[in-house]
């Protein structure tokens, strides 16, 4: 990575402007220490950075050329002592260079021109949802994937729903072409409730829809590295019921907004011709290629997703009542039961612990909105309450994900074989090590 500095005098402060090199972009940094802006508005730390998507040698220089026109419209002028270059790092490429000139004095020109730029410019991360076809490290946050992933409620306001690293390594990943209804549901999407005997099965419950090949407990993936406290939080429950000596019952209710599945099989899609020439440089027998292959190119990609959001509700209960209520549904089923009956089996009647209402997303006006209106109202059955619902969540969680090995991309079967063998013995060591 190359980096340089320049410093401008200003009559307040100093002005920074550092250029910084990444795979495949450009990245400006501006820092304005002290310094005071034309418009008059003091700040003591300002940062901005600008990231373009870079894969071609038209497309970078392009970028090098609207960057410096942003600089130049603003008249930013920086003062050295020695020369300055631009600089595009490319993977095993040596940088290219060329002078660079900018022109003194910030003014608000720049921040206009910069919002405007990065309103349209696409992240590398595909504005933070998940990319059909690309391919991601699974072992590189094991236990950890609720980081990057938003699966369960986080304590933010940011709006990204999948930012793990993701590449590219197939040319044409094309998704089912999806039928459109001929008369619109009124919501699109799914309720269900499980009985779950113990907290394991109430993980494996909430992760039921994530899928990841050759992994036996893909809920592990996420929840391996949570605390009892952390499960807690995550369900909307009290800690104090995270035992052995509780049951569970999840009840759910999702809204599906973007649902996308490749049409095709990895074995029948075009590889990018970096990651075919890598996969033969994996050694059957050598168990460090392919841990190289999956840090540079990644363990598995997404065969299909869906994102939007969900209502869920943790029912805690003592064994006795639990089966009593387990065994009563098993033998009439829910639409025998009435009403009341079925109220109070979730209620205080039954349930020792009724864990709060939460989004997926963590959205609190949903939040808000469903202790206000459920709390003496079914959803089941009501069209204006499903109606209201369909409309308040959003697109703002991942609800499922199966993830595909990238082992059919090996077209040596031996080769193959060995990365399934080394596959498989680091999720076993994962799932014991966690």
């Amino acid at each position: 990575m190359h980096s340089a500095t320049d410093n401008v005098e200003k009559r307040n402060g100093t002005v920074e402007v550092e250029e910084i090199c990444l795979p495949y972009c450009i990245v400006v940094r501006l820092n304005f220490r002290n310094a005071s802006l034309s418009f008059g508005f003091h700040m003591r730390i300002f940062t901005l950075i600008l990231c373009f998507e870079l894969k071609t040698t038209d497309s970078r220089s392009a970028t090098v050329s609207v960057v410096k026109s942003i600089l130049h419209s603003a008249s930013l002028r920086l003062h050295s002592a020695e020369s300055r270059n631009w600089t595009l790092f490319q993977p095993g490429r040596v940088c290219s260079r060329q002078p660079r000139e900018m022109w003194s004095r910030t003014r608000f020109l720049l921040l206009a021109w910069t919002i405007v730029l990065l309103a349209g410019a696409p992240l590398s991360n595909g504005s933070q949802r998940p990319r059909l076809g690309g391919a991601v490290n699974i072992f590189s946050r094991y236990g950890y994937l609720s980081i990057s992933m938003r699966v369960v409620p986080r304590n933010d306001t940011d709006t990204w729903i999948f930012r793990e690293p993701t590449l590219d390594v197939f040319r044409n990943p094309t998704p089912v072409v999806v039928k459109q209804r001929q008369q619109a549901a009124v919501f699109d999407g799914d309720f269900h409730m499980e009985f779950c005997d113990n907290v394991r099965q109430l993980l494996q419950a909430y992760f039921r829809d994530f899928t990841f090949e050759r992994l036996e407990r893909p809920w592990r993936a996420f929840s391996a590295s949570w605390s009892k406290a952390a499960i807690a939080r995550h369900l909307g429950i009290n800690s104090s019921f995270i035992t052995g000596e509780h049951c569970y019952v999840l009840v759910r209710v999702a809204r599906f907004r973007e649902n996308q599945k490749l049409a095709s099989a990895a074995d029948s899609m075009i590889l990018d011709e970096a990651v075919l020439r890598e996969t033969e440089n994996v050694t059957v027998g050598d168990t460090a290629s392919v841990v190289r292959f999956i840090k540079h190119f990644g363990s598995h990609y997404i065969a299909a997703y869906v994102t939007g959001n969900s209502l869920y509700q943790v029912f805690v209960y003592t064994q006795q009542a639990y089966l009593r209520i387990k065994e009563r549904l098993k033998t009439r089923g829910v639409a025998d039961l009435s009403n009341i009956e079925l109220s109070n089996y979730f209620s205080p009647w039954y349930a020792e612990h009724m864990g709060s209402i939460q989004a997926a997303s963590g959205n609190r006006t949903v939040e808000a909105w469903a202790v206000e209106r459920l709390r003496n109202q079914k959803l089941h059955g009501d069209g204006m309450l499903l109606k209201q619902l369909d409309s308040l969540l959003e697109n703002e969680a991942l609800l499922q994900l199966q993830l595909k090995t990238l082992a059919p991309i090996f077209k040596d079967p031996p080769r193959r074989e060995w990365f399934l063998e080394v596959i498989d013995n680091y999720f076993k060591l994962w799932e014991v090590n966690m």
